[in-house]
């Protein structure tokens, strides 16, 4: 396996027939690409962004994990969902405010059923322009009052 800074000789070398394998959080040839960890980053390292589901790499704990961001809602702005969720599930977020931690699939994004942990909200608000939390975002698109 090659770790990140130890790939890059290894990986020259043609005669040598074997796969590299990133470290956990980043990418490339030869490892020297790091993942985003936010969806402000994503934005920033590419305007043209669709909204949609990313993969960020999370720093302190090397965990790469599923958020949705929305580049849709205003010029140069990347919102962050850390919460969502169905009306059938509603009784499962009630009474849990956000400085309570209560992640649910926070690894596997799902529109009817997620929120991210404590402290990935806490390095989201740190990280980005917004944060969204809401319910059936994905039947009735953008509410600017959630």
């Amino acid at each position: 396996m090659c770790q990140w800074g130890t790939c890059t000789e290894l990986c020259k070398d043609a005669k040598n027939k074997f796969n590299c394998t990133c470290a956990i959080g980043y990418y490339g040839r030869y490892c020297q690409k790091r993942k985003v960890a936010s969806c402000k980053e994503q934005l920033q390292r590419n305007e043209g962004s669709q909204s949609g589901v990313y993969q960020l790499f999370e720093q302190t704990t090397k965990a790469l994990y599923e958020v949705y961001c929305n580049f849709n809602s205003s010029d140069g702005s990347a919102w962050t969902l850390i919460e969502s969720f169905s009306l059938a599930n509603k009784g499962d977020f009630a009474n849990k405010d956000f400085q309570e931690d209560y992640p649910i699939n926070q690894n596997a994004f799902a529109w009817d059923n997620f929120r991210l942990s404590l402290s990935r909200i806490t390095t989201t608000a740190l990280l980005s322009t917004h944060m969204r939390a809401t319910c059936n975002f994905d039947m009735r698109g953008l509410n600017y009052t959630d």
